[in-house]
C-alpha cells in the first residue's frame, strides 16, 4: 500500500448541485484504495445549495476511508482556472498525483486506477486523459488533440490506442506535480475555456508528454443546454490569448489580426447554420469577444456597467480665434501644396500627373461608397456630450475596422474590373499602392471628428500643415533624383501616416482610445449617418466622375491638364477649409439663436473672401500656369476660368453641409449632393465627349451651383434668418480678427 501512488481528486463547481453528486458517487466505486485518494472541491459562489450538499457528502466519504476530502469555498467567481490552481496548492501537500475532474465527469471504475498506472510507468509522461463519452450515445467525445502549428486550429485524433498528442481536453485529466511546478498551473488569465491547452503546450514545452489513454474510461454528462453567452464570450476571446502567450512573434504580428479579421464572418455563417436565424445578443457577444482579444483582455468578462453620464460638456472654441489660426495654417498649406504640386507635375509631366490622379481617385472613390456618415456622427455625438466618449470613439473605432476590412475586399476583388474601367491607364503596382490612401484616410475623417468634437479645431489645421509639410520636404529631396508616380503616391501615404499619429497624440490626452461595441451608440452613429452617407456617396460621384471621364474618353495626357486646372481653380476652397471645422464644431457643441449666429457670420464670410480671391486668380490664371508649370499646361487655362464659379459653388456648399451636420440636419445634404449627382451625371456625359475638358469643367460648375442653391434655400428656412444677413458682409465681420491678430502679436513682442 506505501508504494500506491496518493491521488489528489480536484474538483471545480458551481450551481451544480445533482451532477456533482453523482460525479462523487463514481469516486467511491473507483477500484483504487480510498485510503490513497483524497478529494478537494472548490466551490465557485454557488448560491443553490451545492456548497451544503457538497459538505455533507465529503464527511460522508472520509467516514468511509477516503485520505482527505476538503471543500473550498469562495465567495467571488474567480473562474475554473483559478479555482483549480487554489485546490491544487492544497492537494499536492498530501498527494503524488493530481486528478482533475469536471463536476459533470463520471470516472468509470478502473480509470483512476489506469491513468495511474500509465502515469507511474511512463516518468516522461506529464499529463495524460482517457477516452472521455457522450453520456447519451456513448460516442466519443474527447480524444487526442492536435495543434496546426500555423493557424492555431485544433484537429482530434479518435483512436482507440493510446497517442501521444498535443493537448487533451481537462475534462478528466491526471497531472504529474512537476507540469503544476514547471507551469504554474492553469493560467488564470482564461477564467475559462482553452485554459487546459494551454497548460499542454506549456508541459509540452517544459519536456513532457500528453498522451491520450482511452484503455481508461470516464462519462460525461451531456446536458440539454444551449451554448451560454457567457462560454460564447471565452471561447472567441481567449483563442486570442492562446496564440499571444503561445505563439511566435510571427503569429502575434501576422496571425492575430487575421484572426480578428475572420472571426465574426465565421460566427455568423456557423450561427445561420446552426440557429437558422441572426441573434443580435450573441453577434454582440462574439464582438465584444474578438475586441477584448486583440486588446489583450484576460480574466472574467467585464460587465458593461450602466454609465450616468457626468462627463463635462466640452467646452466650447473661441470661433475668431479658431479660423483666425486655421486661416494662418491654410495660408502655410496652400502655398507649400502649390509648390509641391508644381514639382510633382513638372516631374511627372502631363501624363504622370494623370495616373497620379487616377491613383487618389480609386481610394477616394472608395471612400464615399463606404462612408457612412461615422464621423460627422462622432463629432455630434461628443459634442452634445450624450454618452461617455470613450464609448463613442470605441464604437467609432470599430466601425472603421469593419468598414477598412470591407474596403480591403471590394478594392481588391473588383480590381480587374476597375482596371478595365480605368482603360488600364494606371499600373497595377499603382493600384495596390494606392489601397493604403484609403485606410489613412478612413482613419483620418475618424480622429478629425473627434478632434472636431472635442473643439480641437485648431489641433486638425497644425495636423494638415504638418502632413503637407512632410509632403513638401520629402519631394524636394527627391526632386533633384526623379520622381515616379509610385515614389510621389509613397510621399503622400508616408505625410498622412504621420498627422495621423499627431492627432491621435493630442486626442489621448482628452480621452480613451480603443475598441468597443455599444449596440445604442451605433444605432445613433448609424441612423445620423446613413443620411451623410447618401451625401458622401453622391459626392464622390460628382467630384470623381469628370475625372474618369476625362480618363476615358481623353486619356491621362487631357486628364493631367484638367487636373492642373481643377488644382488652380480650387485654391478658392482655402477659405471654406479655414471656416468648416470651426462652423462645424460651433454648431455641434450650440444649438439655436447663438449657434445661428455664428453660422450665417461664416457662411457670409466664406463667400466674400471666395469671391474675392476668385477675382484675383482669374487675373493672374495665365501667368501663373506658364510660370509655374510647363507650357504643355497652358490649355488648363480656359478650363480654369470656367471652374472658378464653380468652386466657390463647391465650397460655399461644404461649408452649408458641416453646419447642417453640426445641428444633426444631415438630410438636408444627402438632397443636395442627390441633385447635384444628377447634374454630373448627364451634363457629363453630354459635355465631355463633345467639348473635352472644358465640358468637363462647365459641367462641375453647373453641377456644384444646383447643390449649393438647395442648401442656401433649406439654410434659410431652417434658420429662419433673412437672406441679407447670410450673403451680404458687414463691415464689423472682420473687427474681431483683428482683435485676435493683435492679441497674439502682443503676447509674441513680450
Amino acid at each position: 500500500m506505501p508504494d500506491t501512488p496518493r491521488i489528489g481528486i480536484i474538483i471545480c463547481t458551481s450551481n451544480r448541485r445533482e451532477t456533482l453528486m453523482a460525479c462523487l458517487d463514481s469516486l467511491s466505486r473507483q477500484d483504487y484504495p480510498a485510503g490513497r485518494m483524497g478529494v478537494w472541491i472548490y466551490d465557485d459562489g454557488s448560491t443553490d445549495g451545492t456548497a451544503g450538499a457538497a459538505g455533507a457528502k465529503l464527511r460522508a466519504m472520509r467516514d468511509s476511508g477516503f485520505s482527505r476530502a476538503e471543500l473550498i469555498t469562495s465567495r467571488a467567481k474567480l473562474g475554473i482556472s483559478q479555482g483549480r490552481n487554489e485546490a491544487a496548492r492544497k492537494a499536492l501537500e498530501a498527494s503524488d498525483l493530481l486528478l482533475f475532474l469536471d463536476d459533470d465527469v463520471r470516472p468509470d471504475p478502473g480509470c483512476v486506477a489506469g491513468l495511474t498506472s500509465v502515469m507511474r510507468g511512463r516518468p516522461e509522461t506529464g499529463i495524460v486523459a482517457p477516452g472521455v463519452l457522450r453520456s447519451d450515445d456513448a460516442r466519443v467525445l474527447h480524444g487526442a488533440y492536435f495543434l496546426n502549428p500555423v493557424t492555431f486550429s485544433y484537429k482530434v485524433k479518435e483512436s482507440s490506442g493510446e497517442t501521444y498528442c498535443d493537448w487533451v481536453d481537462p475534462a478528466c485529466i491526471m497531472v504529474s506535480p512537476g507540469v503544476i511546478s514547471a507551469t504554474g498551473g492553469f493560467w488564470p488569465g482564461y477564467y475559462r475555456s482553452h485554459e487546459g491547452v494551454d497548460l499542454c503546450l506549456r508541459a509540452g514545452k517544459a519536456g513532457y508528454k500528453v498522451l491520450y489513454y482511452p484503455g481508461a474510461r470516464a462519462v460525461h454528462v451531456m446536458r440539454q443546454e444551449k451554448l451560454s453567452l457567457d462560454r460564447l464570450y471565452y471561447l472567441y476571446r481567449n483563442k486570442f490569448t492562446l496564440i499571444r502567450r503561445n505563439g511566435s512573434v510571427l503569429h502575434r504580428l501576422f496571425l492575430l489580426p487575421l484572426l480578428a479579421a475572420v472571426a465574426l464572418p465565421k460566427y455568423l455563417v456557423a450561427s445561420l447554420i446552426r440557429n437558422k436565424a441572426f441573434l443580435p445578443g450573441e453577434f454582440s457577444m462574439v464582438t465584444a469577444a474578438v475586441l477584448d482579444g486583440v486588446a489583450g483582455r484576460e480574466g472574467p468578462r467585464r460587465e458593461r456597467p450602466v454609465v450616468k453620464v457626468e462627463e463635462k460638456k466640452v467646452k466650447k472654441s473661441d470661433f475668431h480665434l479658431d479660423v483666425l489660426i486655421s486661416g494662418l495654417a491654410e495660408m502655410g498649406n496652400m502655398l507649400i501644396r502649390f509648390i509641391a504640386g508644381v514639382l510633382v507635375a513638372r516631374s511627372l509631366g502631363a501624363e504622370g500627373r494623370g495616373v497620379y490622379a487616377l491613383a487618389l481617385a480609386a481610394p477616394g472613390l472608395l471612400l464615399g461608397f463606404t462612408n457612412i456618415g461615422l464621423g460627422e456622427a462622432t463629432t455630434v455625438l461628443i459634442g452634445k456630450g450624450k454618452y461617455p466618449r470613450e464609448r463613442v470613439i470605441g464604437s467609432m473605432n470599430f466601425l472603421m475596422l469593419i468598414i477598412g476590412l470591407s474596403g480591403f475586399a471590394g478594392y481588391f476583388g473588383l480590381s480587374p474590373i476597375i482596371l478595365k474601367a480605368l482603360r488600364h491607364s494606371m499600373p497595377l503596382d499603382v493600384y495596390m499602392l494606392a489601397f493604403c490612401v484609403f485606410p489613412l484616410t478612413l482613419y483620418w475623417g475618424g480622429n478629425a471628428s473627434v478632434a472636431l468634437g472635442l473643439s480641437m479645431v485648431r489641433r486638425i489645421s497644425w495636423g494638415r500643415l504638418l502632413n503637407n509639410s512632410v509632403f513638401f520636404v520629402l519631394i524636394l529631396g527627391f526632386y533633384f533624383h526623379g520622381l515616379s508616380v509610385k515614389m510621389v503616391l509613397g510621399v503622400f501615404i508616408l505625410s498622412f501616416l504621420v498627422e495621423n499619429i499627431y492627432l491621435l497624440y493630442y486626442i489621448r490626452k482628452e480621452s480613451g482610445i480603443g475598441f468597443a461595441y455599444d449596440l445604442e451608440i451605433i444605432k445613433e452613429q448609424a441612423a445620423l449617418g446613413w443620411h451623410v452617407f447618401w451625401g458622401g456617396m453622391f459626392l464622390q460621384v460628382t467630384k470623381r466622375l469628370d475625372i474618369l471621364l476625362v480618363n476615358f474618353f481623353l486619356g491621362p495626357g487631357p486628364l493631367g491638364v484638367y487636373v492642373v486646372a481643377y488644382s488652380a481653380a480650387e485654391f478658392v476652397l482655402t477659405v471654406p477649409g479655414i471656416y468648416s471645422r470651426a462652423a462645424f464644431s460651433s454648431a455641434a457643441v450650440s444649438s439655436g439663436g447663438e449657434g445661428f449666429s455664428v453660422s450665417s457670420a461664416a457662411i457670409r464670410q466664406s463667400l466674400f473672401l471666395m469671391a474675392v480671391l476668385a477675382v484675383v486668380l482669374a487675373l493672374v490664371m495665365r501667368p501663373f500656369i506658364l510660370t509655374a508649370y510647363r507650357r504643355e499646361f497652358l490649355p488648363a487655362v480656359l478650363p480654369a476660368f470656367i471652374l472658378l464659379p464653380g468652386a466657390i459653388m463647391y465650397g460655399f456648399g461644404t461649408l452649408l453641409g458641416n453646419i447642417f451636420t453640426g445641428y444633426a440636419r444631415p438630410k438636408e445634404i444627402s438632397k443636395s449632393a442627390a441633385i447635384s449627382c444628377a447634374a454630373t451625371v448627364v451634363l457629363d456625359f453630354t459635355l465631355i465627349p463633345r467639348y473635352g475638358i472644358l465640358g468637363a469643367a462647365a459641367a462641375s460648375t453647373l453641377a456644384y451651383g444646383s447643390g449649393a442653391l438647395w442648401l442656401l434655400f433649406s439654410y434659410l428656412r431652417f434658420s429662419k434668418a433673412p437672406l441679407a444677413e447670410v450673403v451680404a458682409i458687414r463691415r464689423e465681420d472682420f473687427r474681431a480678427y483683428r482683435e485676435r491678430l493683435s492679441g497674439i502679436l502682443r503676447k509674441v513682442k513680450v
